[in-house]
């Protein structure tokens, strides 16, 4: 081949990469993700709140007393209601208080909703503990979190 044919070869190969290029179809993502915005908290009637102090992290304080097992629920929701994923998580902060209760948790992904289910055991007289609790969707957002201190005792 003589030299003006391959500079005319290459001339349209690279002529068409830059047509397709400009006037190409788009990408798009055809299944978006929505992110949890905020969490909605739902307390049983059990617990009695404690306001916070100006100076807290903590937004959520409560207390509960009775002589013997303690149970109560804590529901979450996630919104916004059209979130891809929304379960809640409950992650335990308080390791060394993780003897005096068990808890479970169940999700209804059709409308969001996550319930924790906390059984504490008989604790003697005028003894208090404290639950901690870090409540955050499993989304993948590490900003979004609610932080719980449930101070459970006996009377």
């Amino acid at each position: 081949m003589k030299k003006p044919v391959i500079l005319i070869i290459a001339l349209v190969y690279i002529l068409a990469i830059v047509v397709v290029g400009f006037l190409g179809i788009p990408s798009r993502v055809y299944n978006p993700k929505t992110f949890v915005t905020d969490i909605s908290l739902v307390f049983d009637d059990k617990l009695e709140r404690i306001p916070p102090k100006e100076t807290d992290k903590v937004e959520f304080r409560y207390k509960v007393f009775s002589d013997g097992a303690i149970t109560f629920n804590i529901t979450a929701k996630a919104i916004p209601n059209e979130a891809t994923d929304k379960r809640i998580i409950f992650e335990k902060l308080d390791d060394y208080e993780s003897d005096i209760y068990t808890y479970t948790t169940e999700t209804n992904e059709n409308n969001g909703y996550t319930i924790a289910s906390f059984t504490c055991n008989p604790l003697d007289e005028g003894e208090i503990k404290c639950i901690s609790l870090k409540v955050r969707p499993s989304d993948g957002n590490k900003m979004l979190y609610k932080l719980i201190d449930i101070y459970i005792g006996n009377k």
